[in-house]
Order: structure tokens, then C-alpha cells, then sequence
């Protein structure tokens, strides 16, 4: 698996999926980034950004945020949650290799 644009959009429709059919009043996704210049220096992503719309059905805005600033209550949450897994998959002797394992467990 790498995190290559056609992973991320591939991503973006699994998620965008889910949203719609259990979400169906969100009109619009609001993704947050740290890092990006590396974005910027991908112009396949900005071409992501752009095409969201007719490719998701759904309006977009992209927040770029500086690496390791603007923490949120979400990054405790993403914290607890991944050393929990961690610590049940470890004791119980369960081996997560990609993020789907990680999902359904």
C-alpha cells in the first residue's frame, strides 16, 4: 500500500460513500492538512481538489495547516484510539497489516 493520489482518491471515495449514505444532509467535506508543501508540489492533488465536486458529488474546501500546529480534540481521540487497538491487538496476539484490518477490527 502506498499513499500515493490514487490511493487518496480511491480513499475519498470509500469515505465519501459512507458519508452520503449515513449522512445524507452533509452537502460538503472540510479536509485539514499539515504538511503542505508537500501537497503543493503534487499537482495531482490540487487536480483532486478541484474535480471533487464532479467526481464526489459533494462541494470541498482543503485547509492547509502548519505540521505539528492546530491540534484538536480529534488528534487525542486518533491517539487513544490507535494505542488502544494497539494494545488489545498485542495482547491478543492479532496481526493488522493495512488500515482495513485496522477498520474492522
Amino acid at each position: 500500500m502506498e499513499h500515493t493520489t490514487a490511493f487518496v482518491h480511491c480513499a475519498q471515495k470509500i469515505l465519501v460513500e459512507f458519508i452520503k449514505e449515513n449522512f445524507p444532509l452533509v452537502t460538503k467535506i472540510n479536509y485539514v492538512s499539515d504538511g503542505a508543501p508537500a501537497h503543493f508540489k503534487n499537482n495531482a492533488s490540487i487536480l483532486n481538489l478541484i474535480y471533487h465536486k464532479r467526481d464526489f458529488g459533494l462541494d470541498v474546501s482543503w485547509m492547509f495547516t502548519a505540521t505539528g500546529h492546530d491540534k484538536s480534540a480529534g488528534d487525542g481521540i486518533g491517539a487513544v484510539l490507535k494505542s488502544t487497538v494497539r494494545r488489545d491487538t498485542l495482547s491478543k496476539n492479532i496481526l493488522m497489516s493495512n488500515a482495513k484490518d485496522f477498520y474492522e477490527f
